[in-house]
């Protein structure tokens, strides 16, 4: 006789293992995500640590530029106090002297300016290359949170069909909750004289009208096999359609 399940309860037992290679796809899918997770720190602690590397250089470089300004200046005092000397010691005349001191100035100021200008773009450029890092860390560890958020959903969503499966499953005998195993074949036993009766395959159900509505009774179904004669007692609950 042939052990087999009724359809309903193997097409369980079917999507209970499809759950569970999904749950190894997933398992999977969860590490190799973590490993990007890991990839993606230590690619934002470098990027933390060229940081921690490029601010002070700005900072130095930006007492440079300040040293260099006032060596521009400490200069430019010079320039005019020998301009004066000079012009003292040649007899020059005062429109002279102020028309070269008034070059002398514009054109320091002028080397000045540019220097200036120099000084700013590129701390404009240094500020703009810490920024675009800046968004570049955020933005992968945005990506990082989504993709981790996908494998909890995931991993959620078999939670709830598990339990979801459990609910619709009227099954409650031991042997559905173990993992299948072949029956072994006991020994080969004496013959006996007397005949053995074979249990009745009919199975009894009462039902009783309640608001013109049939509602079958539980009751007790009687499986067995005829290789080793174990009878087995499965509880049936609710069965309107499939009796």
């Amino acid at each position: 006789m042939n052990n087999k399940l009724r359809p309903d309860l193997q097409n369980i037992i079917d999507q209970f293992l499809d759950l569970t290679a999904d749950h190894q796809v997933l398992k999977k899918s969860l590490t190799a995500r973590e490993e990007i997770n890991n990839s993606l720190i230590m690619a934002s602690n470098r990027a933390q640590k060229q940081l921690d590397i490029l601010i002070p250089q700005v900072e130095n470089f930006l007492e440079y530029a300040k040293k260099k300004i006032k060596e521009q200046k400490t200069r430019i005092r010079l320039l005019e106090d020998e301009i004066e000397i000079t012009q003292c010691e040649n007899s020059l005349t005062e429109e002279k002297r102020r028309e070269e001191i008034d070059n002398l100035t514009k054109a320091h100021e002028s080397q000045l300016e540019n220097l200036k200008t120099n000084y700013e773009g590129e701390i404009r450029r240094l500020q703009l290359t810490i920024e675009s890092q800046k968004k570049s860390v955020i933005v992968k560890q945005n990506l990082t949170s989504f993709r981790v958020r996908i494998v909890i959903n995931f991993y959620l969503q078999i939670d709830k069909l598990t339990v979801q499966a459990k609910k619709n499953s009227n099954l409650d005998h031991p042997a559905f909750q173990a993992p299948f195993k072949p029956l072994k074949k006991p020994k080969a036993k004496k013959s006996t004289v007397q005949a053995f009766n074979w249990p009745s395959l009919d199975v009894e159900v009462s039902q009783s009208i309640k608001n013109n509505e049939e509602i079958a009774v539980k009751k007790k179904r009687r499986l067995y096999t005829p290789d080793d004669e174990n009878i087995l007692d499965i509880d049936i609950d609710t069965l309107s359609d499939d009796s």
